[in-house]
Parts: structure tokens; C-alpha cells; sequence
């Protein structure tokens, strides 16, 4: 390989797509590499197969041993617990092992989850990056700072071990920095919270999990309203500390720069995003659904904090017509803006100061694609989604018997994770329907709320390159204007 790296720069010197390495491959060295990225993927996707089998074994048969429950009620409730839904209509008995057990249970079932997203985004967005890499690379190849030129020393350094190095590095510090915040807010509403309900440790910590990893079965759930309130503030702050936790332990296994400093751009974009938006969009929902659902204020702002966590206790919850078309329009609303707000929160905790500004202006010049083209991209992932939603719609509706409109209003609750608990299925042949069709819908959610996130992203940064070259504009007009004035 030292023939090769000879006419190349030292590595770690750009992040770029990691589409741009490839360019700079012999056609050989190409193959190479994708061979080795589809062995891996074999290999991985093995692993996590068995893994996911072996964790809902486990479950399932604890389930059945230690409850009344029947062996399809106790995979419904191991599959929608893993795939953070809860729908909360099952008694789930109160003893000490069971709530040790399913605490446990959800935080190595998160931790998988978390590294299954990241093979499937890995996976699936690898062959239409390829596809798209000619179009957006730049023409000039003989910058030192080149993406492709830097990229390409970069991967060699991967081979060379510079990445194992850097994980040795950085791993218990990036443990730690992540570890500790989590942990302190845990305690916070652990103790808090424990103490307004009255809770015993284990319940409270029970509920903290629960409730941090945006399950919620509603089996514990603040009633007084000491409790209401300290939960709609603390509940944001421990979803968002579990969501980077989870982040974190996604970028381990990958063990590959390109993949931080992806998540770099994508907060780094939303930093001047809007601010206000999400806030309009909450409490405008709550307050409209509330008054038709006649709710306290308290009540609909709890509603609200809850439902766009992606928690949804199931305590509240619409139950007239007009509430759930006002609830099926103002749910993606509120969790897109909710998402985009707390990624500028989740700015401070990611930035890597002395990179930010150079992988931003990098980013900015790569983002070539027209609007139009985004927003097509949007449709074509929408369309399966669509599909997905309204099969498991019609096949659950139609079992359990249920309107047009109540099964669309249980699939789009259960595809954004919210999981109310006012609709689940209660027939033999519901539950099998659900537990086929809720994995595989909330993987095409995902990459959905991905495709919109792109898309703002396109535009964002369309919009900064305007405004930079503005400003650089204006700089010159006035730098001539001196040297004129200046001048005999």
C-alpha cells in the first residue's frame, strides 16, 4: 500500500463523505473495499439477527414465567418494549424482579436497537451515496485541502490502525462526558419525582428508565401536580441525554470518524435553526386538542411534553373525532420541530470546537443537489412508509374490527413510537399482525424523518452559502472603497 499512499497527504486532515474516497481508488483497490464493506455487513447483520432472537427468547420466557400473560401476548409486549412503543395495556406486575428485570431488559434492548439503526442506515444509504458521488465531486483535485484527496489518506490510516488508536483514546473520556450527565439526570428525576408520588427507589428508578427511554407503559406516571410539573421539565432533558447516549454507543461500533463528524454537520446545520417554531407548535396543539378533550392547562401542556418525547404515557390521550384528526396532523408537526430543537441543544455537547467551522464551509460547497431533486428524494422514501402504514392499518383495523379512521389513527401513533395504549390489539390474530408489521414500519419512519432531515439540510445550507457570499461581497465593495479613498 505504499506505493499508493506515496503521492497522498497525511490522513485525518478532512471529513468529508466517505463517497469521496472511492474516487480516488484504482478500479482493483475499489472492489476491494466494497467486497470487505459487504462481508462485514454479512457478518454484522448475522450478529445482530442472533442477538435480537436470543434477547426476545429471553424475554418472551421470562414473561410467560412470571406472568398470566399467554405466549403471543408476551411477545407483543417484548417486541413493542424493544421497538420503544409500550403501549401500556397490559398489568405488568409491580415486584422488585420484574421491574429490575424489564429496566435491564429495555437498556440492553436500546443499546442493540441503537447499533441496528446504525447498520441499516450504513447498509441502506451506501448505494445511493455511490450513485450520487460523480455529481457532487468537486472538480479541482489538486487542492491540499481537497475532500477526496484527504478522505482517501484517511481510510489508509483506518488500515494503518489510526483508528484503534483514537478509540483507545477518547473511549472513556467520551464515556464519561456522556455516562455522567445521564446518569446525574436519572437520579434527579429518580429522587424528585419518587418523592412527590411516593414512590419506593426502585419504582421511582423504574419509572426513570422507562420513561428516558420513551417506552412509558403507563403503569407509573406523575398524579400530583408537584409530580406533572417536575416531569415536563425533567422529561425533555433525560430524553435528550439518552438519545446521545445512544448516539454514542452507536459511534463506537462504527469506530470510524466519517460517522462523527456527520453527526457534527447535522447539528452544526441547525444551529441558527429556528428556535421558536417547536415551542408555537406544542402548546398551540396542546391547548387546541385540550380544550376540545376539555383538559386542564396542566394537562394539556403534560399532554403535549409527553406525546412529543415520543413517550405517551397513556393516561391522557384524544378520544372524540376531531381530537385524533387534529392529533394525526399535529404529531409529525410537533416531533420534527421538537427533534430540530433539541439537536441545537445537543450542539453543546458535540461540537468539536477546533473542526466545526472548516467541516461546515466543507459541507456547504458538497451540497450541490437542487431542492427539487431533495424534495423527490423525500417522496420515494414517503411512498413505503405509506405503504407500510396503511397495510398494518387495514390488517389490525380489519382484525380487530376496528373504523377507517381509528386504524389510521393507531398506525401513525404506533409508527412515530408514541404508543397511547387507547388502541392495541386484543385478538390472537391482531397481535400477530403487530408484531410483523411494527418492526419493519418504524424502520421506514426512520429513514423517512432522515430523508426531511436531509432536506432541510439542502436548504439550510443553500441558504448559508447566499448569505456568506453576501457578506464576502460586501466586504470587497468596502475594501475597494478604502483603497480608492486612500488612494492620491
Amino acid at each position: 500500500m505504499s506505493s499508493i499512499r506515496t503521492n497522498r497527504p497525511s490522513p485525518f486532515k478532512d471529513s468529508s463523505s466517505i463517497t469521496d474516497i472511492e474516487s480516488g481508488f484504482p478500479s482493483h483497490s475499489k472492489r476491494l473495499l466494497e467486497k470487505a464493506r459487504e462481508i462485514w455487513a454479512r457478518k454484522a447483520a448475522t450478529a445482530s439477527s442472533i442477538a435480537i432472537v436470543v434477547l426476545l427468547v429471553v424475554g418472551v420466557s421470562f414473561f410467560r414465567l412470571v406472568t398470566t400473560w399467554s405466549w403471543s401476548q408476551s411477545l407483543l409486549f417484548a417486541i413493542s418494549t424493544a421497538t420503544s412503543v409500550g403501549y401500556g395495556h397490559i398489568h405488568t406486575p409491580r415486584t422488585t424482579l420484574f421491574q429490575l428485570f424489564l429496566s435491564l431488559y429495555i437498556l440492553v434492548g436500546f443499546a442493540l436497537l441503537a447499533l441496528v439503526a446504525a447498520q441499516l442506515y450504513q447498509y441502506f444509504t451506501l448505494d445511493d451515496t455511490n450513485e450520487t458521488a460523480d455529481t457532487k465531486r468537486p472538480i479541482d483535485r489538486s487542492s491540499p485541502t481537497n475532500p477526496t484527496r484527504s478522505k482517501h489518506s484517511e481510510i489508509f490510516g483506518l488500515w494503518e490502525g489510526e483508528i484503534k488508536k483514537a478509540f483507545r483514546q477518547t473511549h472513556h473520556e467520551r464515556a464519561l462526558s456522556v455516562g455522567f450527565p445521564l446518569f446525574l439526570v436519572f437520579i434527579i428525576g429518580t429522587i424528585v419525582i419518587g418523592t412527590a408520588e411516593q414512590w419506593s427507589f426502585h419504582e421511582a428508578l423504574y419509572f426513570a428508565v422507562v420513561s428516558s427511554t420513551s417506552v412509558g407503559y403507563g403503569d407509573f406516571t406523575p398524579k400530583t401536580p408537584l409530580g406533572i410539573w417536575v416531569t415536563c421539565i425533567w422529561l425533555p432533558c433525560s430524553i435528550l441525554f439518552m438519545s446521545i447516549s445512544m448516539g454514542t454507543m452507536a459511534q463506537w461500533y462504527l469506530k470510524d470518524w466519517r460517522y462523527r463528524t456527520s453527526i457534527v454537520r447535522f447539528v452544526e446545520n441547525y444551529a441558527g435553526g429556528p428556535h421558536v417554531l417547536p415551542t408555537v407548535l406544542l402548546f398551540a396543539g396542546a391547548l387546541l386538542i385540550g380544550q376540545i378533550e376539555e383538559w386542564t392547562l396542566l394537562e394539556s401542556v403534560y399532554f403535549a411534553v409527553v406525546s412529543s418525547c415520543t413517550v405517551g404515557y397513556g393516561d391522557f390521550h384524544p378520544s372524540t373525532t376531531i381530537g385524533m384528526v387534529l392529533t394525526i396532523i399535529w404529531l409529525p408537526c410537533s416531533i420534527l420541530s421538537i427533534s430540530v430543537y433539541m439537536s441545537v441543544v445537543a450542539r453543546l455537547f458535540l461540537r468539536l470546537t477546533s473542526q466545526i467551522n472548516e467541516e461546515l464551509d466543507n459541507f456547504i460547497r458538497r451540497r450541490s443537489t437542487r431542492i427539487v431533486s431533495a424534495c423527490g428524494g423525500v417522496i420515494v422514501v414517503a411512498l413505503p412508509l405509506l405503504n407500510t402504514l396503511l397495510t398494518g392499518a387495514l390488517l389490525v383495523g380489519h382484525a380487530e374490527r376496528w373504523s377507517f379512521l381509528e386504524s389510521i389513527y393507531f398506525a401513525l401513533v404506533s409508527s412515530f413510537t408514541i404508543g397511547y395504549g387507547d388502541y392495541h390489539p386484543r385478538t390472537t390474530l391482531g397481535m400477530v399482525f403487530t408484531c410483523a408489521w411494527l418492526p419493519c414500519n418504524l424502520v421506514f419512519t426512520s429513514v423517512y424523518m432522515g430523508s426531511i432531515a436531509r432536506w432541510y439540510l439542502s436548504l439550510s445550507s443553500k441558504k448559508i452559502q447566499r448569505i456568506e457570499d453576501q457578506l464576502r461581497r460586501h466586504g470587497s465593495e468596502e475594501s475597494e472603497t478604502e483603497k480608492a479613498i486612500s488612494s492620491p
